[in-house]
């Protein structure tokens, strides 16, 4: 039989909540979007287990680049097995669509984790606890072969007893297979960008995942005061200040 589908929330056509989807997973519900995808919670029927289900959004169904982007992040992750990073299960097609089933991490990501403490600073054991774990799946993406190159906290999950969870490797590069750029894009969010990455200049052999550890100090100077380090609506000059700028220090912040 075929497989009714549904509009969900405005995305597009994706299967409809009910439905068994790809004759192995049941849809229990929408979890997001992202510029690329959509992600739905679903239910593994025959091993009995929830998954996410990441589908390319409809914007970009007709597009072989988005195809190729998508293919790449299941790559990616698909080359790094450790607990501080979400797993792949398997990468198949929907009706000419492209589809990867991930790890579910039930709970939420940092930046949510952070809003519910309204205002609440983080305590200095909880931040070394989540930065940590951050590290360390940042690290084994690194060993794997590849950079992530949008670390920011709405990409890290916060689970069960507090395992924390690097996930959505969509702008990740592998770094031993042939580029498809000419030179280095500028690819990222501005409020998390090393320079090099805002520039797009060419960037040394074996350095490619510095621009990852910036991206952490900026994710830990934020857990840590409560901002960034650079507090400004525009993206422009928010690049701007991360090539130019001198941001005040933590401890400027916050006293302690």
């Amino acid at each position: 039989a075929s497989e009714p589908e549904v509009e969900v929330a405005g995305l597009g056509w994706v299967p409809s909540v009910g439905e068994i989807f790809a004759g192995t997973y049941r849809v229990l519900r929408n979890l997001g979007e992202g510029a690329m995808g959509v992600v739905l919670l679903g239910r593994d029927v025959r091993l009995e287990r929830d998954v996410a289900i990441k589908l390319i959004h409809p914007d970009y169904v007709a597009s072989p680049e988005a195809h190729q982007r998508f293919l790449e992040e299941a790559r990616a992750m698909a080359r790094v097995r450790h607990e501080n990073v979400v797993e792949i299960f398997a990468f198949d097609e929907y009706r000419s669509s492209p589809y990867f089933i991930m790890e579910y991490v039930p709970g939420m990501h940092v930046e949510a984790w952070m809003e519910k403490r309204h205002g609440a600073p983080v305590s200095i054991d909880e931040a070394i606890g989540i930065i940590d774990q951050v590290c360390r799946g940042v690290s084994a993406i690194h060993k794997a072969g590849a950079v992530h190159r949008d670390l920011k906290w709405t990409n890290v999950l916060i689970g069960p007893a507090f395992r924390v969870c690097v996930a959505d490797l969509g702008l990740a590069r592998i770094l031993d297979k042939p580029r498809r750029e000419a030179r280095d894009t500028v690819s990222g969010t501005p409020a998390y960008m090393a320079p090099e990455s805002v520039t797009g200049a060419p960037v040394p052999p074996g350095m490619h995942s510095r621009a990852d550890v910036y991206s952490l100090a900026v994710m830990a100077y934020e857990l840590l005061t409560g901002r960034l380090p650079y507090e400004t609506d525009d993206a422009i000059e928010m690049m701007t200040a991360h090539v130019d700028g001198t941001p005040p220090t933590p401890s400027e912040v916050r006293a302690d």
